[in-house]
């Protein structure tokens, strides 16, 4: 799959944009994390923070955040970006 860039979306690769593309395991656990946390900081801004315009807005942001990062995940799949695994390797490490 060709990466979309907004430099290099043309009328040829446009459809490119708007089709279903499944996501593999690893897109699907990275997925399935971003909107974990996602979800998270919506439910303490729903608690705590007063209802009102405002409120209104940073959901929205939220939900924004989500789809521009699902698209991230589709679209831009960096190629010697490391697996979730290997990060979670990474951030379980402690120094001795």
């Amino acid at each position: 799959m060709k990466r979309v860039t907004t430099e290099t979306l043309t009328i040829d690769n446009l459809a490119e944009c708007f089709e279903y593309h499944p996501w593999d395991e690893e897109q699907q656990a990275v997925g399935a994390k971003v909107r974990s946390i996602l979800e998270a900081a919506a439910r303490v801004i729903m608690e705590f923070v007063p209802a009102c315009p405002d409120r209104t807005v940073a959901l929205r942001k939220i939900r924004e955040a989500r789809m521009d990062a699902n698209s991230a995940i589709t679209h831009h799949p960096p190629p010697d970006f490391p697996t979730l695994t290997q990060r979670d390797a990474v951030l379980a490490y402690s120094p001795p």
